[in-house]
């Protein structure tokens, strides 16, 4: 189970960075310069989600954290899909990218905590390299499928046109994202569970 919401959580990431970029560059025309920037609260947003993940595992689990995580990113997902080609950053793009943001925050570090928890000593090698393949999977499936919708809706990505093809793939985000929340819930531990193994192992617990 973390193995997948590992995949499925580096999918959404790498998809919200690649059609916030496309959306920014090729249908509101902001300059590279200013798009590297305007990723920025995006990357602190993470970095909280990250960090409130870890206090959250701790007393919660994986499995509600998971499913909370990846509800946040679906309703962040879901306000980026009202893009059209006359938004703005400030108005369409950044809030959703902050909520989006916290989420995926959240649910890396407590898929990366999943996999690893309960492992023997001789398989926390293997895992960790499981964990970082799913990541990297996740990732070139999300470029792929993402940029794939958003490209066959209008049959192109740049110019005030393509807005709908990107609102598209967002909105599909969302769905990946709500399908991740039901499968945290019926695939991952309790916390009664859950923690009692993490007490055995609080090394894989990450430190932020």
């Amino acid at each position: 189970g973390g193995l997948l919401l590992m995949v499925l959580s580096a999918g959404l990431i790498f998809g919200l960075f690649l059609l916030c970029s496309l959306y920014l560059q090729n249908v509101l025309g902001t300059g590279p310069l200013a798009t590297g920037l305007a990723f920025i609260p995006l990357a602190l947003a993470a970095g909280a989600g990250a960090h409130a993940g870890g206090q959250l595992i701790s007393r919660r689990g994986v499995r509600m954290p998971l499913a909370g995580a990846f509800a946040l990113t679906a309703i962040g997902m879901a306000l980026l899909s009202t893009v059209d080609g006359n938004g703005s950053y400030m108005r369409d793009v950044l809030p959703g990218m902050l909520i989006a943001g916290i989420g995926l925050g959240v649910a890396v570090v407590a898929a990366s905590v999943a996999i690893l928890t309960g492992a023997r000593h001789d398989e926390t090698g293997m895992l960790s390299g499981l964990n970082s393949t799913g990541h990297e999977l996740g990732g070139t499936l999300g470029i792929a499928v993402f940029s794939s919708i958003a490209a066959g809706a209008t049959g192109g990505i740049a110019g005030p046109g393509a807005a709908s093809g990107i609102a598209s793939a967002f909105l599909a985000a969302g769905v990946v994202a709500s399908v991740a929340a039901l499968i945290a819930l019926t695939a991952l531990p309790k916390a009664s569970r859950f923690l009692a193994r993490l007490r055995l192992s609080p090394h894989e617990m990450p430190i932020h």
